[in-house]
C-alpha cells in the first residue's frame, strides 16, 4: 500500500522546486525556504489550520504578515479555537493520550 498524501506532497514539491529553479532566482536553498515558508504558513484542508499553529502555536512571519499584522492575528485567534473543538472531536480524540 502507498502513502497518498506523502507521495501528493512530494508531487507538489517537485513541480514547486522546478518552476523556481526556471525563474531568476536559480539557488536551491532559497527556493527551498521559500517554499517551506509557504507550505508551513497555509491552512491544511483536513484541519483548516496552518502547520506552523499546529507544532508551535503561531504563524510564522512572512512578508504579507508585516504588512497587515492585526488581521493575521485576529483570524489565528479563530482558527486556533476551531482546531481545538476539531482536536477534541473523536477522529483526533483519540491520539491524545490522556494524562
Amino acid at each position: 500500500a502507498s502513502n497518498g498524501q506523502a507521495e501528493s506532497i512530494v508531487g507538489k514539491f517537485k513541480t514547486a522546486m522546478k518552476k523556481m529553479c526556471t525563474n531568476s532566482n536559480s539557488d536551491v536553498e532559497v527556493n527551498l525556504n521559500t517554499w517551506l515558508l509557504n507550505y508551513h504558513n497555509t491552512p491544511h484542508p483536513a484541519t483548516g489550520v496552518e502547520p506552523s499553529v499546529l507544532m508551535m502555536g503561531r504563524r510564522l512571519r512572512s512578508p504579507l504578515s508585516l504588512i497587515n499584522p492585526l488581521s493575521c492575528k485576529t483570524s489565528l485567534q479563530h482558527r486556533m479555537k476551531e482546531t481545538d473543538q476539531r482536536i477534541e472531536s473523536p477522529p483526533y480524540s483519540a491520539l491524545i493520550p490522556l494524562l
